[in-house]
């Protein structure tokens, strides 16, 4: 079964949202379980709900999700018209970078402050 990584504040709002009785022993997944069942199943938009959910919490600092490459990609001019670039790996493999085990959008970052720095900085998760 995979895994996921959750944020410490992701998880404290989640709890929040579910309104643990006070003493409860509420697992993530019985708390995350129970938040779902919150949002109408009816809704095309579930994810929608989801985040402006987590977003009205006070203090609004939750984790956002990591940046899109095609918005990057935008306003790259030599990148612009040249395919579609879903993923960060897709703009490496373009540039002929070698990703090996590392993070390809830390790879591309790298390379562009070496190689191209008068684009715009490739964005920090």
């Amino acid at each position: 079964m995979p895994k996921y990584h959750v944020d410490a504040d992701v998880a404290s709002k989640i709890e929040t949202l579910v309104k643990k009785e006070p003493f409860e022993n509420l697992t993530f997944n019985d708390a995350l379980i129970r938040l779902l069942a919150l949002v109408p199943s009816e809704v095309p938009n579930a994810d929608d709900i989801l985040n402006n959910l987590l977003a009205s919490l006070p203090n609004k600092t939750f984790v956002k999700s990591s940046p899109r490459p095609s918005e990057w990609v935008k306003e790259i001019p030599e990148l612009k018209n040249k395919g579609k670039f879903s993923t960060w790996k897709s703009i490496c493999d373009f540039l002929s970078i070698d990703v090996g085990a590392d993070s390809a959008r830390r790879k591309l970052q790298a390379w562009v402050a070496s190689n191209r720095p008068h684009w715009p900085k490739v964005p920090e998760v």
